[in-house]
């Protein structure tokens, strides 16, 4: 495996991991009587953070980098880049969906 294809490979894994421990601690358990359901977009979360490490410096940045599971924060813009490229693009001239990404902190 090339290093551009293991830092993605990283940079994807790295989005999976907080999104499968986030519904752990959001869902409400299987024997509470809660019930319902649970609705969030992982990838809102990922870039909020990521704009967050973009920013951040020394220790700070290295731990939301490895929250993230990103080699560094260039690997992560890359990423984060990547995924603008081939999910948040404009479809609707070919009859796709056309989706709208906002965020802000």
């Amino acid at each position: 495996m090339s290093a551009a294809a293991a830092a993605t490979a990283a940079a994807r894994d790295g989005q999976t991991a907080p999104a499968l421990r986030l519904v752990k601690h959001l869902a409400p358990p299987e024997d509470s009587a809660a019930g319902g359901n649970v609705a969030f977009s992982p990838v809102s979360l990922h870039a909020a953070l990521a704009l967050l490490t973009a920013g951040a410096r020394g220790a700070t940045q290295a731990q939301l980098l490895a929250f993230l599971g990103a080699p560094s924060a260039a690997e992560l813009a890359k990423f984060g880049r990547g995924v603008a490229h081939r999910v948040v693009v404009d479809r609707a001239d070919s009859g796709g969906p056309r989706v709208l990404f906002g965020g802000g902190i």
